[in-house]
């Protein structure tokens, strides 16, 4: 890859509210992004430790996608519910631990934003986009320990 081709890949990157659902993730990607997820490096101080929740397109992951955007992923500013996590043929849902978190929340942070970013470099490398998404109510930390622990 030269210079100009990876600064073309990340100048003209978007962040995509919604995704065309017959565009579907190459399977060497997905490999390779899973890998990425487990292979950057982080402290092994247990505040880093985060919980990562794949998604496919099968009837029970769009059944978690669509409770998840029903119930945590609704923009107050824009009055919608980010449909890009429904419409999107691969998501990876970062949620922090929150046994650890009260630790050092920022050290958490850290390593979920620096697994992130090389998730989108990967993802970028190949020729697609990938998209942020941020769980904006508060009330997700209570829901997650009730419901994934």
């Amino acid at each position: 890859m030269t210079t100009d081709n990876f600064l073309d890949l990340w100048s003209n990157r978007r962040n995509y509210k919604r995704f065309d659902p017959t565009q579907l993730v190459p399977s060497d990607l997905e490999t390779k992004l899973d890998c990425v997820w487990d292979s950057v490096p982080m402290q092994s101080q247990p505040s880093a430790y985060f919980k990562i929740l794949k998604l496919g397109t099968s009837d029970i992951d769009m059944r978690i996608r669509e409770h998840l955007v029903k119930t945590f992923y609704y923009n107050e500013t824009t009055e919608i519910h980010e449909v890009g996590i429904l419409t999107a043929p691969l998501t990876y849902v970062i949620m922090d631990d929150p046994d650890q978190n009260s630790q050092n929340p920022k050290s958490q942070s850290f390593h979920i934003g620096l697994h992130a970013g090389a998730v989108l470099a990967e993802t970028l490398r190949y020729g697609y986009d990938c998209s942020f998404f941020e769980c904006s109510v508060d009330e997700w930390k209570d829901e997650h320990k009730k419901q994934y622990h």
